[in-house]
């Protein structure tokens, strides 16, 4: 039974991703949406509060607020979810948030300026495997701070396998396992993102704990992680 809520857990969250502002009392939440989008001392404590449950069914309002509360007060923010597992709010800032939604899944959000408003970057991140073996799978997704969908192409250019193989192997012996190695991520290559908490910043890895343990060594020479800044309201 836990592994089947494990597995519903993880569907909900693959199928789901400024400056620091000024605190608002716990009370004040929740702001309605309008009122969101053109607040000046916006946060994101308002933005995950009134996160609406179509985006995370799994974790009720009442579970967020508490959550909140914990963290504001130096406890573990850890409360059981709709489907009965431990959800666990582990960084809050002003701009920056992760939310472990099950023990393989969570999510981030960032608050990014763009143009003379704020957006937000949400990025789920699915956890399969475990030690070498592990992928992690993620989907980055943005919408406005009243929680409107908007266009990710507009905002991100997702790199191909090509972009990523920048290392140079050790040895020409390894040239042939490198190439093959690029061959195979070409069919599968699930890609992890993750935010900056501290500065405006998107690390991209591409996985390749699929590929054989002959490729995975000259995968691990070949393969850099991609880091863009947020700059013009675009990730680059």
């Amino acid at each position: 039974m836990y592994k089947l809520l494990s597995i519903l857990l993880c569907l909900v969250c693959r199928g789901i991703a400024a400056t620091p502002l000024s605190a608002s009392p716990l009370s004040a939440l929740p702001l309605p949406a309008d009122t969101l989008a053109s607040s000046p001392s916006l946060q994101m404590r308002d933005v995950f509060a009134t996160l609406p449950d179509s985006i995370l069914p799994t974790v009720t309002r009442n579970n967020r607020l508490d959550c909140i509360d914990f963290i504001e007060n130096n406890m573990e923010a850890k409360v059981r979810g709709s489907f009965g597992e431990y959800v666990t709010l582990e960084a809050l800032t002003p701009t920056y948030l992760r939310f472990a939604t099950s023990t393989s899944a969570y999510i981030e959000m960032k608050l990014l300026p763009a143009a003379d408003s704020l957006i937000i970057c949400f990025v789920s991140t699915v956890v399969t495997g475990a030690d070498s073996l592990q992928l992690k799978d993620s989907s980055v997704r943005f919408y406005t701070t009243g929680w409107q969908p908007l266009p990710a192409f507009d905002f991100l250019a997702i790199p191909s396998v090509p972009d990523f193989c920048t290392g140079t192997v050790s040895s020409q012996a390894l040239v042939p396992l490198a190439k093959s190695a690029q061959r195979s991520l070409l069919d599968f290559h699930p890609i992890h993102a993750t935010l900056s908490p501290d500065s405006p910043a998107l690390t991209l890895t591409l996985q390749i704990a699929d590929l054989s343990i002959a490729e995975r060594k000259a995968a691990r020479e070949l393969v850099r992680p991609i880091t863009k800044t947020w700059t013009d309201g675009k990730w680059k």
